[in-house]
């Protein structure tokens, strides 16, 4: 039987040993919120994906199965699974302990603490837009009707106000 895995930052081989398995899953230990998991995939497109907080999903996107999880795999039972997948052994992986879903459900405080890094990056990201419109010139005025602000190079407007023709949103700053 044929299978590959997907490591956490994108590459993908195709029948690793059990060897580079265990260095694969153990990249894990490493903390990367943009890449938190990586997966093994079989031919009948059976896959098990683990991730750093020791979450591993069982599931079959080609047969549309609902997906099941486990909490608290260690890197060691993670290795188990994947060689129980690579080797096609799918009647003892069905009797784990495997409850259904994605992952464990994510309690109101995680959700508001997600909320807040959600909003702090966005927060950076307009500050970085804002910052790079560079000065106001002196002895120009800004486009926008009763604005008294000089504008930005190669613009009509000055910072804010080409912030919101640019970006469509209300410019938060206005220094």
């Amino acid at each position: 039987m044929s299978y590959y895995v997907q490591t956490r930052w994108g590459s993908s081989e195709d029948n690793p040993s059990e060897a580079r398995m265990r260095e694969i899953i153990q990249e894990l230990d490493t903390p990367d919120q943009e890449h938190p998991d990586t997966w093994l995939s079989d031919d009948f497109g059976w896959t098990l994906t683990v991730s750093e907080k020791g979450v591993v999903v069982w599931e079959n996107m080609e047969e549309e199965t609902d997906p099941r999880y486990q909490e608290n795999v260690s890197r060691d039972e993670s290795l188990r699974l994947w060689l129980l997948l690579a080797n096609g052994n799918y009647n003892e992986i069905e009797q784990e302990p495997w409850k259904y879903g994605q992952g464990p459900p994510v309690s109101n405080d995680e959700l508001q603490n997600r909320k807040i890094q959600a909003e702090q990056i966005v927060r950076g990201i307009q500050r970085e837009f804002y910052d790079s419109l560079g000065p106001e010139l002196i002895g120009s005025k800004c486009g926008r009707e009763g604005c008294v602000r000089g504008t930005i190079k190669f613009s009509v407007f000055c910072r804010p106000h080409h912030f919101e023709n640019v970006r469509n949103e209300i410019c938060p700053f206005n220094d």
